[in-house]
């Protein structure tokens, strides 16, 4: 139940709370569910009331409650969003959409910075070994590494590294041209609904 303080027609506490309740009326015992008629003098209930139709450049805020045939309703304010609200809103939405890239990026890879070194040198390595036409397993100890777990020779190795580094390309090429889309999407959103609509549903690619 919504509840406010009042004093005669003015409202002096809203929303007001059943701790609040409890901490103005410490030697009264209230039934753990309240109706209106357990509440002392000076405490009303509140009658909801919808709220506004979200509208494009909007913002909606609940106000003061008002008095309307003796009974208090909730009420709501509608105005313009501000250009400061705009501006917080993309800001937020930015980093949000960076971090949905990074989380989809380590759906395809294992994180940490060291780890991604290790894949960039295995492709190094992968490239000059299919390029050398005697390959000395010394010299491709990142690839020799997976012998007998990758694949069975070294020859094999390198083929399935350069298979999996031409796959993590392509998925990067879609996450990054998913974040750079929507990024730019926000950049020329003119409402805080706009810029929720670049940030929210997009299509990131998923691991088969």
């Amino acid at each position: 139940m919504l509840m406010a303080k009042i004093s005669g027609d003015t409202v002096v506490a809203y929303p007001y709370t059943r701790a609040m309740l409890a901490a103005d009326y410490p030697r009264t015992s209230f039934p753990d569910t309240l109706d209106e008629g357990d509440l002392p003098l000076g405490v009303v209930r509140v009658v909801y009331a919808s709220r506004p139709a979200e509208q494009a450049g909007v913002a909606v805020e609940e106000a003061t409650p008002v008095r309307v045939a003796g009974e208090w309703w909730q009420s709501w304010s509608v105005r313009q969003e501000t250009a400061g609200e705009l501006a917080a809103a993309k800001a937020a939405a930015l980093v949000e959409v960076d971090r949905q890239a990074e989380a989809t990026r380590l759906l395809f890879i294992t994180p940490g910075s060291a780890q991604a070194l290790v894949y960039e040198a295995k492709r190094h390595e992968a490239l000059s070994l299919a390029a050398d036409q005697s390959p000395d397993p010394a010299d491709y100890p990142l690839l020799s590494a997976e012998i007998g777990i990758t694949a069975a020779t070294l020859a094999e190795v390198g083929v399935a590294v350069l298979a999996m580094a031409g796959q993590w390309r392509a998925v990067a090429a879609v996450i990054e041209r998913e974040r750079l889309s929507a990024k730019a999407a926000i950049a020329a959103a003119t409402t805080i609904a706009a810029v929720r609509a670049a940030s929210t549903g997009i299509a990131w690619p998923q691991p088969s």
